[in-house]
Formats: structure tokens, C-alpha cells, sequence
């Protein structure tokens, strides 16, 4: 073989044959002829047959061809390495083996670089070509001419690079360390070397294609290519001035200067903030001095500057009408919710604000703070966009939950606003979640997103998060339990992704989902086992022909929380406990509330209807058209645990005397403890009730005591159980946590208590219905 100036490489694994053909023959139709060719074969499986075939007879037929066999996998910019380390060639070339060179691009691109005797290397611009080979339209990456540190942020050789071989040994060549983005390193490198020549033509032919190593690797190309820039940044001496910021989500990277940031924590309120919050501070982080004090609901602190806290307050009450159901601190009504943009007026509030928290960071830390300065207020997230015009440098740490975590997590509040009101929870939670992905998904460079209960999960991923993603200096000398105390595991309930409760809130409120899926996407952390929307749709109520038991669920007005209680069902179903769910809606009028009942009549679940005649009829036009033997009354925002479907069904199938079983009650809500109402609670029937209408029933029992008293609006269970009583009923008392009450100020037994006249009647109607001295409860 005679002297070539230009050593064009490729190297093929499983590309198609006509795609290897088109490079190949691309390379032979070149205007000039001093090249050779030289083509890896990556392994004993990179390439068919006919493929190698095709390969030894254009090798036989053109001496400027040389194929090599490669044994063992190399990787694309391993083979690069291996077939470039002997050439003798003045030029190099990488050409991918379904890509093409135009005929003149050899020519053109040696006359170029000649002109320029100094320069390393050449690129050009592409064209890019579709998977027929037509063309499509330049490749915008390589529309920009070389500046000084522009290719540490843009991958701009793209595509044609014809290299010095002098420049080509000198840097090292390609490190077989990276697969993916291996050519970006070999540019940057030879970069630092000299201007490159840039021809503002195209002479590379780039072919796309579902099936390429960018495409479907395109994350972790993405990382490669920080992780070159990042490289490069230290060989340049830039770290100390820059720091490189990227997101893998737009394969986006971004040099910023390198000085204190200023980050907000935001979410909904009860999300995880304040842990967060607690863990950038470990890290670093400074939220000033002024926060507010710790409260039962927080007493590990908010971590929440005062002053903002007062400020939000006063911007959303001013913005805001006080209308019922509205809750202004939180910035939302049934009506309106404040502006994303905020107001014109308050501008000037928040630049005063934001001047005064950089200033106390900067008279506390001095200007060699590296971590910065932020904070902390779930009410930011409504005014992400206004925040970020306030403070264009702003970086935005946002946390989440499911729906369902955060509506369990705001019982458990001092203030019983979400207990009185459940229907404000979900509105509040897409509100919130809704503002954080929008601009998550506008400015995913600038926001880091995470689970909430995945990061109390794995609390060391974050300073790897931090590091990745935006450069967080200090991380490398951290004690592996640098974040030991801060978080309390039991302050964040979380029910797994593949819980039914997942599946009920596709069915009836898919739109909440929707927003859902759109964070676990934009997520840095997500929740891992979380399942699909396609996977939560699956769930359909089966019509069951021979049921266990029939458990009946009144219902008048529900929220969200009659889901947990069907949900609670659901988990506990088994082959050998076969569950019929009977729904019954006691006359509702509220208009969420029948779109709610309507969706999961669409997903199988049985709803009967009926005008509104109060609980105890609602339980008996269920009960008679029960299935099963055994009816389970389960009030619509109460939850089962797994007890009375596994247990108490055996026991009540094993011993037909039972006339009905009654287990532990574990309040939640308001309070939290467990009832034990032991198994003496007949004896003491007519003193005190103790035993739940949350019980299982032969339906026989009920037939004979004529079922519930509808003429009671309260009370209706004591009375089915002094029912029983009076006929000498055979009661089982299983000791075992059975299922969750919820303790809320405004149910339908705390307003009947409230009324000391119509509970004295009530308690006298049940002296003279069963003549025993039922004592009247406290």
C-alpha cells in the first residue's frame, strides 16, 4: 500500500449492511485518492455474514482497504483508539459506520487545515440524514464557529473532525474510558492545543435514527460529555472561576460564575421541606437567623425566614378574597389562587427582602461562602416565575409527595382545618404540585426535583445529586453519616407505588396523576416504585359470583378519602378471601362528588343510588343486596387493616354460633391510639358502647334483627348491638388492630354530641326501644 495522507477509521457493531455500504462507499468516491481505509470489526458478533462477506471483497478489490478483526468488544472509541495507534497517516478521520462523507469533504477539508498550519484539527458542519439517507436539515450542534471555552458547553465538532495525527498523539487520542461521548473528550483535549479550523459548510453526513448509541443512551451521553467539560474545566484553570451546572432532562450544561447561590426549597406545605431543608443546611447551606420557632407539627424547626413568611402572608391576603373554603394562607380559594407572576407592587417588596438576606449571608460568611444562601417557604412554589424575575440566578431544590401521602400527612396537623375540610387537599396539592413541575419542565438547569419519601430513604444520593448537577463544592471529605438525626422516618408515612390507592386515583382523578407522572419525570430522585399510569388503569373491580363477604361503604358527599377506604379493601383481597365491595351513595349533590362515584362505576365498582335518607338506611340498601354471607359496614372515610379478612373470616367460617366479630380500633387523625374494647363489651353493652358498626355481620343476624334502625340519626350501631344483646347473640372479640378510625372534629358524632337536646333523645328513644338505662355518652 503507497503513503496516505488521510487514515479514515470506522468501526462497526450490528449497523446495518446497507448503512455500512453507504459509508464505505462514501469514502471510495472521495475526490482525492491518497486516504486509506480502515474498518473494526468490534467483535466476533459486531457484524452478519453477508456483512463480512461484503467487507473482505472490498478489501480484495482496493489495496487502500484494511480490515481488522477484532476479537474482543472494544467499544466505539476503544476501536477508535486501537485502529488509529499504528497508522502512519499526517490526517485522521472518525467516520461512524452509518453515517457518510460528501465526495468532496476530504479535499476540502485538507485544503483548509493546510491553510492553517498551526491548527490541531478541523471540523465542519453537518447535514443531517434520516435512516433512507435523505436529507433532512443541518445539525444545529455544528452551526457554531470555534470561541474560546463555547465548546464546554455546547458540543460544536460535530461532525467531520479531520485531525493532525501529531496533535491526534500528543493529547493521548481517544480514552477508551468513555463509550459514549468519547469524541467530545478527544476535541476538547486537542481544543487546549490550538484554534481549530471551522468550515461553515457541510462535509459529514449524519445519519439519525431511534437505533444509535446517542439515541438510545441519550442520559447517559448526557453525563459523559459533563463529565469531559467538567475535566476540562480543571485542565483550562477555569474551577476556580466557573462552575458547571447541567441537566440531564434538556442535555443542557451551563458554566456559571462561581459565587455564592441563592436557592429556594420549595413544595407543598407537609411535603418533606423541612427535612430537605435540614439536609442542605448539613451541607452547607445558610438560611439566615430569623426562622421561625419550632411547633409540635415541626418540632425539629421550619428552617423559614420570618420576615418572607410575613411577607407571602401579606401579599396573598391582599390578593386574595377571604370566600368560604378558601384557606388565603396558603395562597388558594375554590375560586383563585394567586398570580405565577405575582403583582407588579410586590417587586419592589421582594428585591428589598432579597438585598437584606444577601447582605446578612455576606456580613455572617464574607464573600468566600462557596454554598450560599437560600430558604425555605412551601409558598414560594406558587410564585416560582416571579421569584426567579426577582432573582435570575435563583436555583430551586423542590420536593414532592403522592397525593395520597400528603392527604394522610395533613391529618395529623394541630390545626384541624383539613380534618373539618378534606375537600381543599387535593385542589391545594395540584396547585402546588402543579406550579413546581411547570417550572421544573421550563427550567430543569436550574431546579433539582425530588421524592420526598425516596430521600428519606437514601439521604446520601443528595450531595451526589448537588455534585452532578450543579457543582456543590465540599462533598468529597463527608462523613458517611453526615446526615445522621436529621431525618425521622415516622414524620413520613408512605404507602409503596404499587398500591391500590395508586389505581383508585387514575380511575378517579386522573388529572392529579397526570401531574404526577410529570414530576416522577422531571424527578432527580423519583419514587422508585412508583407504578406507570398505564399500570394504575389496570385495576378493575371484578364481579365477584361467590363472595367471602360483602363489605358496604355509605357514602354521602365523599372526598378522596372514601378511595382509602375502598383501597384499604383492595390490599387485603386474596384467592382465598373473596371480597364483594358494595358502594352506597346516600343522595349526593356535590359536584366533584358524583364525577368521583361516576369513575369508579366506569372502572366495575358497584354504586347503588338512593335519595339521602342518613346512614342507617344507606347500610341497610347495601347490606340487602349483599352477595355474601358476612357483611363488613366500613365507613367512608375509615380504612381496614388486614385482620377481618383474614382471621375473622376463618373464624367466622369455622364456628357458625358466631353471630358476629369485633376487633381493635386504631384512631388516627385528631388522635392517635389504639381501642382495646376487650371481650366483655356485651356484658357492658347498655353502659357504654364499645363495639364499632366497623364489624363483621352474618347477614342472617341482620335479617333478624330487622337491620338498622332508620329512624335514628345517630347512634344507629349502639342500637343494632343492644338489638343483638337483647336476643342473646353469640359475639367473638378479636384481639387484633382491625381497622382505622378517623378522629375528626366535624363528623357526624361529634355534631351529634354537640346538640345536648337531640342527643338526650336519642338516648332516650334507645331506654325505651330495648328498657335498659343506656347511659348518655360524655
Amino acid at each position: 500500500m503507497k503513503h496516505a495522507r488521510v487514515c479514515v477509521g470506522i468501526a462497526v457493531y450490528r449497523q446495518p449492511l446497507v448503512w455500512l455500504r453507504e459509508a464505505v462507499e462514501s469514502v471510495l468516491s472521495q475526490t482525492i485518492t491518497d486516504w486509506k481505509l480502515v474498518v473494526r470489526v468490534d467483535g466476533d458478533e459486531a457484524l452478519e455474514s453477508d456483512g463480512l462477506a461484503w467487507l473482505t471483497d472490498q478489501e480484495s478489490r482496493d489495496s487502500r482497504i484494511h480490515i481488522v478483526h477484532g476479537h474482543s468488544q472494544l467499544g466505539t472509541f476503544g476501536s477508535y483508539q486501537s485502529l488509529f495507534k499504528e497508522v502512519d497517516c499526517e490526517f485522521l478521520v472518525q467516520l461512524d459506520a452509518d453515517d457518510r462523507l460528501p465526495h468532496q469533504a476530504l479535499e476540502e477539508a485538507l485544503a483548509s487545515l493546510e491553510s492553517e498550519p498551526r491548527a490541531p484539527f478541523l471540523y465542519s458542519q453537518a447535514c443531517l440524514i434520516g435512516p433512507d439517507g435523505l436529507p433532512m436539515e443541518l445539525d444545529r450542534r455544528s452551526l457554531v464557529e470555534w470561541q474560546p471555552n463555547i465548546d464546554l458547553v455546547q458540543f460544536i465538532y460535530f461532525h467531520l473532525r479531520l485531525v493532525r495525527s501529531t496533535a491526534y498523539r500528543q493529547v493521548g487520542g481517544y480514552d477508551a474510558n468513555y463509550f459514549y461521548a468519547g469524541d467530545y473528550d478527544l476535541s476538547l483535549r486537542l481544543s487546549e492545543l490550538g484554534r481549530p479550523v471551522y468550515i461553515s459548510q457541510p462535509l459529514y453526513e449524519y445519519r439519525l435514527h431511534p437505533n444509535s448509541a446517542s439515541q438510545e443512551k441519550r442520559e447517559l451521553t448526557h453525563l459523559e460529555a459533563c463529565r469531559a467539560s467538567r475535566n476540562a474545566v480543571c485542565r483550562r484553570g477555569l474551577q476556580e472561576q466557573y462552575r458547571l451546572i447541567q441537566s440531564p432532562r434538556n442535555e443542557a450544561i451551563v458554566l456559571e460564575l462561581r459565587k455564592p447561590r441563592q436557592i429556594a426549597v420549595t413544595g407543598m406545605h407537609r411535603s418533606g421541606t423541612s427535612m430537605l431543608s435540614s439536609l442542605l443546611a448539613r451541607l452547607g447551606l445558610d438560611y439566615g437567623n430569623d426562622l421561625v420557632a419550632a411547633d409540635r407539627d415541626q418540632p425539629s424547626g421550619y428552617f423559614e425566614d420570618s420576615q418572607l413568611v410575613a411577607l407571602h402572608a401579606e401579599w396573598f391576603n391582599h390578593a386574595l378574597y377571604a370566600l368560604p373554603g378558601g384557606w388565603l394562607d396558603w395562597g388558594w380559594t375554590p375560586q383563585q389562587s394567586v398570580s405565577r407572576l405575582g403583582l407588579y407592587h410586590w417587586k419592589r417588596d421582594a428585591q428589598s427582602w432579597l438585598i437584606k438576606r444577601q447582605s446578612s449571608h455576606l456580613s455572617k460568611h464574607g464573600s468566600a461562602s462557596v454554598h450560599g444562601w437560600g430558604w425555605k417557604d412551601p409558598r414560594t412554589t406558587l410564585l416560582l416565575p416571579f421569584w426567579h424575575d426577582c432573582c435570575p440566578s435563583l436555583k430551586v431544590v423542590g420536593i414532592y409527595r403522592t397525593p395520597w401521602d400528603l392527604s394522610d400527612a395533613l391529618q395529623r396537623l394541630v390545626h384541624p382545618q383539613f380534618r373539618l375540610h378534606p375537600e381543599m387537599i387535593l385542589p391545594l396539592w395540584r396547585l402546588y404540585n402543579e406550579r413546581l413541575v411547570e417550572f421544573a419542565e421550563a427550567r430543569p438547569e436550574s431546579c433539582i426535583i425530588l421524592h420526598a419519601e425516596s430521600m428519606a430513604k437514601e439521604p446520601k444520593s443528595l450531595p451526589d445529586i448537588l455534585g452532578e448537577r450543579w457543582d456543590w463544592e465540599g462533598l468529597r471529605d463527608l462523613d458517611e453519616n453526615w446526615h445522621e438525626n436529621l431525618i425521622d422516618s415516622r414524620r413520613l408515612r408512605h404507602l409503596p407505588g404499587n398500591d391500590p390507592i395508586a389505581a383508585l386515583y387514575a380511575i378517579a382523578y386522573p388529572e392529579l396523576v397526570g401531574i404526577l407522572v410529570r414530576l416522577q419525570r422531571c424527578a432527580d430522585l423519583p419514587c422508585a416504585d412508583l407504578m406507570s399510569f398505564a399500570e394504575m388503569k389496570m385495576l378493575q373491580n371484578e364481579r365477584t359470583l361467590n363472595p367471602s363477604i360483602t363489605v358496604v361503604i355509605p357514602t354521602f358527599n365523599p372526598t378522596h378519602w372514601l378511595l382509602e377506604s375502598i383501597a384499604s379493601v383492595e390490599r387485603h383481597r386474596s384467592s382465598s378471601c373473596i371480597v364483594e365491595i358494595v358502594i352506597v351513595d346516600d343522595g349526593s349533590t356535590n359536584a366533584t362528588s358524583l364525577l368521583l362515584l361516576s369513575r369508579l362505576i366506569e372502572a366495575g365498582y358497584t354504586v347503588l343510588r338512593q335519595k339521602n335518607k342518613g346512614l342507617a338506611a344507606a347500610r341497610n340498601h347495601g347490606i340487602s343486596h349483599a352477595r355474601a354471607p358476612l357483611v363488613l359496614p366500613l365507613d367512608d372515610d375509615n380504612r381496614l387493616l388486614s385482620p377481618y379478612l383474614t382471621q375473622g373470616i376463618n373464624i367466622m367460617t369455622a364456628n357458625e354460633s358466631v353471630a358476629f366479630l369485633y376487633g381493635d380500633r386504631v384512631d388516627f387523625g385528631a388522635c392517635n391510639q389504639l381501642f382495646r374494647p376487650g371481650p366483655s363489651a356485651m356484658n357492658e353493652i347498655s353502659r357504654i358502647n364499645h363495639i364499632d358498626a366497623c364489624a363483621i355481620v352474618r347477614k342472617s343476624l341482620w335479617c333478624e334483627l330487622g337491620g338498622y334502625d332508620e329512624s335514628l340519626g345517630a347512634l344507629e350501631d349502639w342500637d343494632f348491638w343492644l338489638s343483638a344483646a337483647r336476643i342473646g347473640a353469640n359475639a367473638c372479640y378479636l384481639p387484633r388492630a382491625s381497622f382505622e378510625y378517623r378522629v375528626r372534629e366535624g363528623s357526624m358524632l361529634r355534631r351529634h354530641l354537640r346538640d345536648a337536646h337531640c342527643h338526650l333523645d336519642t338516648i332516650m328513644y334507645l331506654r325505651k326501644k330495648h328498657g335498659v338505662n343506656v347511659e348518655p355518652l360524655n
